[in-house]
């Protein structure tokens, strides 16, 4: 008696099965769906604390020139818009009043979207010897967390810490 040995045919092609790459897109799609709010979260927690970072610097800008040059600055918060903007005293004028200050550091300063400004005065003065008007400063994302400055008068003595909701 003979025995049929069943064979089966050989592939002869390399590849993946339509099923092996449906679960592969499937897993990298759960993946990327986990990811996506975490790294939306992240990526604005860094433009909060960058915005503090850069309102801190024209903060010590403001406070240096109104030294160095002998006259007034102020910057001027609009929370509505969330804006921020370094002026100077226009000397010139009667009454007195302020002006922009001439290049980069005179520009309108817009936070990115998602952050928040909110401020204890709508400007902070610099005056010629070092000291400054009081006020606090917190940019924050739509769930409250951010950053605070504080800016201490007479001193003009600063402090950024971070805030929780």
């Amino acid at each position: 008696m003979s025995s049929a040995v069943l064979t089966s045919p050989k592939r002869l092609e390399a590849g993946f099965t339509l099923i092996e790459l449906v679960l592969v897109a499937s897993i990298l799609l759960v993946l990327a769906g986990l990811s996506v709010p975490r790294f939306q979260r992240t990526f604005l927690s860094l433009s909060v604390k960058d915005s503090a970072f850069n309102l801190a610097k024209l903060i010590t800008l403001a406070r240096q020139e109104a030294v160095w040059e002998r006259k007034n600055f102020k910057i001027s918060f609009n929370v509505v818009k969330g804006q921020y903007q370094l002026w100077e005293i226009d000397e010139s004028s009667v009454p007195l009043s302020y002006k922009k200050v001439a290049g980069r550091m005179g520009k309108l300063f817009a936070l990115p979207r998602g952050v928040f400004l909110k401020s204890s005065r709508n400007e902070t003065v610099f005056y010629p010897d070092g000291h400054c008007d009081s006020v606090r400063v917190d940019m924050t994302d739509k769930e409250g967390l951010g950053r605070r400055l504080d800016i201490q008068s007479p001193s003009c003595r600063s402090s950024v810490k971070d805030l929780v909701p």
